[in-house]
C-alpha cells in the first residue's frame, strides 16, 4: 500500500497520541486539516486494520505499527569536525559543538532532541580536538565517534565520507545548531527531505522549490527557504547517496566540496527530495562569535 504524504501525516499522528481520548474536532485542529479529511483518513485506516476505536479513543494497531517500521529513523550522523574560526577566540580552546550557551552544551540539544525520538544509535564525525568529545559518552553512552583525519584540508564532503557507510533512514545534522524545539526530529519520516526556514532576504545557502519538492541550491536569494543544516535520507535516497559521495570524494578536486552540492547540484537529477518548513525559533544556529553573544540572551530550553 503507497500513502500519500498526508495520510501517512495523519497515521504517524495517531500513533504519537495512541490511546489518548481524541476527538475528530481535536485532531483536524492539530493536524490543520479538514473535518472531513479526518473522517476520511478514520475510515480508510480502520478499514485497513491500521487503526481501530478502543473505549472512545483512536488507536494505532500492531498492523499499523509494522506499517511504519521502514519509515522509523534508524540512526543520525551528526558533522562536528570542523574548526570553525568564526566563532574564535572560543573554539581557540573548545570544539564549537561543544561551546555551552546559558550552561548547555550546543551538541547536547541535538542529543536530547534525538533521544526523545528514540533515535539512540548517532554517530559523531569528529576531528578538531576530537580527544574533548569523549566526555559526551557519559551522558550519552551509545554514542559513537567517528575520526575525519582530513577536517583541516577538505571541504564537509570528507566528514560524510567517513561515515558514509551508516547511511540509511538517516539524519544529517550540522553539529552547530542550538535546537529550541526537540519536534523538530521526528520518529517516523516520509521521504528523503531538508528542514528550512522561508526567509524574504538571506545571503545564506537555500532553496527554490517546486510542489514542495526542491529544484535549486543557491547562495542567497529573496522569498527562498534558508537550509537549516537538518536533512533526512530514506533507505534507498541514502544507498545513492553513499555511493555518489564516494564518486565526488574520489575525483580530482572532489575533497574541496561541501557534500550537500553532490545530491543538490552534481547529481540531482537522480534525488527527489522534499522540503519541509520550519519556524525560524525551532532551532539557532552559532555560526560567529557574535551569534553566540546573542543566542546566550535569547534561547530558552
Amino acid at each position: 500500500m503507497n500513502l500519500t504524504k498526508l495520510q501517512f501525516d495523519f497515521l504517524v499522528y495517531i500513533e504519537s497520541h495512541s490511546g489518548e481520548h481524541l476527538t475528530q474536532r481535536d485532531i483536524a485542529l492539530g493536524m490543520d486539516i479538514s473535518l472531513g479529511s479526518v473522517n476520511k483518513f478514520i475510515t480508510f485506516f480502520v478499514k485497513e486494520k491500521l487503526i481501530e476505536i478502543r473505549n472512545k479513543c483512536i488507536c494505532i494497531t500492531k498492523k499499523g505499527l509494522e506499517f511504519l517500521e521502514p519509515y522509523q529513523v534508524k540512526n543520525a550522523i551528526i558533522l562536528a569536525a570542523g574548526f570553525s574560526e568564526r566563532l574564535a577566540p572560543i573554539t581557540l580552546t573548545t570544539p564549537k559543538p561543544l561551546v555551552k550557551i546559558n550552561g548547555v552544551r550546543i551538541i547536547d540539544t541535538i542529543l536530547d532532541a534525538l533521544y526523545e525520538k528514540d533515535i539512540n544509535e548517532v554517530y559523531i564525525v569528529v576531528g578538531y580536538k576530537k580527544e574533548q568529545f569523549e566526555v559526551l559518552k557519559e551522558k550519552y553512552p551509545s554514542i559513537k565517534l567517528i575520526e575525519n583525519p582530513l577536517y583541516n584540508e577538505a571541504g564537509n564532503i570528507a566528514s560524510l565520507y567517513a561515515a558514509k557507510e551508516f547511511l540509511g533512514n538517516s539524519y544529517i545534522i550540522e553539529a552547530d545548531l542550538f535546537i529550541n524545539d526537540k519536534s523538530i526530529f521526528q520518529k517516523y519520516e516520509y521521504c528523503a527531505n531538508y528542514r528550512a526556514i522561508l526567509k524574504d532576504k538571506t545571503d545564506d545557502w537555500c532553496f527554490k522549490t517546486k510542489n514542495k519538492f526542491i529544484t535549486k541550491i543557491t547562495i542567497g536569494g529573496s522569498n527562498v527557504f534558508k537550509m537549516a543544516g537538518i536533512s533526512y535520507w530514506d533507505f534507498k535516497s541514502a544507498q545513492l547517496l553513499s555511493k555518489d559521495i564516494g564518486k565526488v570524494f574520489n575525483s580530482p578536486g572532489g575533497k574541496e566540496n561541501f557534500w550537500d552540492i553532490v545530491p543538490l547540484k552534481i547529481f540531482k537529477n537522480a534525488y527527489k527530495i522534499y522540503l519541509i518548513e520550519i519556524r525560524d525559533n525551532q532551532l539557532y544556529e552559532v555560526d560567529t562569535y557574535n551569534d553566540y553573544l546573542l543566542m546566550s540572551g535569547k534561547c530558552c530550553l
